[in-house]
């Protein structure tokens, strides 16, 4: 035998032992410890918006707002105006009530007239049961009373009769009226001397 020993046997080195690092596995396949790698979790997403959206989508919001109070504003004013008309119609005016009184007994307390010229002005403004009442009046009869004053209104509360008073040379005369909506103007019932009560109560 010869003297020299044999040279052991050099192993295959390692891939750590080699300064180099394994390649690691691939998404979707199987790693060293047999378990595969779970792809990225997909989480919804959520979609904010942003402040100019929410500005205009008020916006928007209050604008049909405002327009149903509008036409809810325009269908009761509308019906307020109905309810004014027919109201106009059905009763009579304050106003007018005055007016008709005064011109009553402009035309009644006219003593120097003749019995024609008399009736035939004071008439139109009196109720069929009006005329019955002063139709056989003598007008020489009838007091003056100067200038009239208005004193006092009574209206009923459906604004169909009044009773308006005045101040005169002769006392205190009053005239109860009646509303005739057809003619759309007051009538003349009685005259109301000094002292008498209203045929209204």
């Amino acid at each position: 035998m010869s003297g020299r020993r044999a040279a052991p046997k050099r192993s295959a080195r390692t891939p750590a032992e080699a300064g180099t690092r394994a390649p690691l596995p691939r998404a979707g396949t199987r790693g060293t410890g047999g378990t595969r790698k779970l792809r990225k979790e997909h989480r919804p997403r959520i979609v904010t918006l942003g402040a100019d959206t929410t500005a205009i989508a008020l916006v928007v919001v209050l604008m049909l707002v405002g327009v149903v109070l509008v036409a809810t504003s325009v269908g009761g004013d509308s019906g307020r105006q109905r309810e004014t008309v027919v109201n106009a119609g059905s009763r009579g005016s304050e106003e007018l009530a005055v007016d008709a009184a005064t011109r009553v007994l402009g035309a009644w307390s006219q003593p120097a007239r003749g019995y024609r010229d008399w009736w035939d002005a004071l008439s139109p403004m009196l109720t069929p049961g009006g005329r019955q009442a002063y139709a056989y009046t003598d007008p020489q009869k009838v007091p003056v009373l100067g200038d009239l004053a208005t004193s006092d209104v009574r209206m009923s509360a459906a604004g169909t009769t009044a009773t308006v008073y005045f101040e005169t040379s002769a006392g205190r005369y009053g005239v109860d009226l009646s509303w005739k909506s057809s003619a759309g103007e007051w009538l003349a019932n009685r005259v109301v001397f000094p002292g008498r009560e209203s045929m209204f109560g």
